[in-house]
C-alpha cells in the first residue's frame, strides 16, 4: 500500500512542476516530465505501483496539461492517439526498467555468492587436515544461511566403487554436499 502511495505522490510531484511550468512549456514537454516520473517509480518500485503511475500519469495528463483544463474531456482527437503513444511508452519504459533492476539485482547475488564460494575455497587452500577442512566447510555453510549445517563424507560417491575404502591421504576426488533446511 505504501508503495502505491509513493508511486501517486512522485506524479504528484511531476505534476505540480508541470503546473507551475505549464506557462513556459509546450504540450509534448509537460509529457515528458510525466513519463520521467513513470520511469522513476518504475526504477524505485515494484510492478503494480508503477502501472499505477502509468494510468494516473495519462489521467493527470488529460486533466491538467490538455486543454479544456481540469476536465477529462478531449476536444482535439488528435490527443486521444497522444494518450494511447504515451501510454504505451510508459508501459514499456516501465517493462526495461524493471528488467534492468531485476538483472543488477541477479548481479548483485551473484557477486555475493562469488565472493563467498572465493572465500571458502581461500581458507581451504589454507587447510590440510581432512577434519579442519570439514570444520571450514561446516563454518561457510553456516554463515551462509539460517540453518544448522553438518558435511557427511561418504566414499561411496567417488569414482572408483569398488574401492570401499577411505583414501590413504584422506583425498577425495568429488564430495557430493546435500543441504536441508531444518
Amino acid at each position: 500500500m505504501m508503495q502505491y502511495l509513493q508511486s501517486l505522490g512522485t506524479i504528484a510531484i511531476a505534476t505540480a512542476v508541470g503546473v507551475l511550468l505549464r506557462p513556459y512549456l509546450q504540450v509534448t514537454d509537460l509529457a515528458m516530465l510525466l513519463l520521467l516520473a513513470v520511469v522513476v517509480v518504475a526504477y524505485r518500485l515494484q510492478r503494480g505501483p508503477a502501472l499505477v503511475a502509468c494510468l494516473s500519469s495519462i489521467a493527470v495528463f488529460d486533466f491538467w496539461f490538455v486543454p479544456p483544463y481540469h476536465t477529462f474531456s478531449v476536444r482535439d482527437p488528435a490527443y486521444v492517439l497522444t494518450f494511447v503513444v504515451m501510454l504505451a511508452v510508459a508501459l514499456v519504459m516501465t517493462q526495461l526498467t524493471m528488467r534492468i533492476r531485476e538483472q543488477a539485482d541477479e548481479a548483485r547475488e551473484r557477486e555475493q555468492r562469488t565472493a563467498r564460494v572465493f572465500a571458502l575455497s581461500r581458507e581451504l587452500d589454507g587447510t590440510e587436515e581432512l577434519k579442519a577442512q570439514v570444520g571450514v566447510v561446516e563454518r561457510h555453510l553456516k554463515q551462509a544461511g539460517p540453518w544448522n549445517a553438518a558435511v557427511l563424507l561418504d566414499n561411496s560417491a567417488t569414482s572408483t566403487p569398488q574401492s570401499g575404502n577411505w583414501p590413504e591421504n584422506e583425498v577425495f576426488e568429488r564430495l557430493a554436499l546435500r543441504g536441508a533446511a531444518t
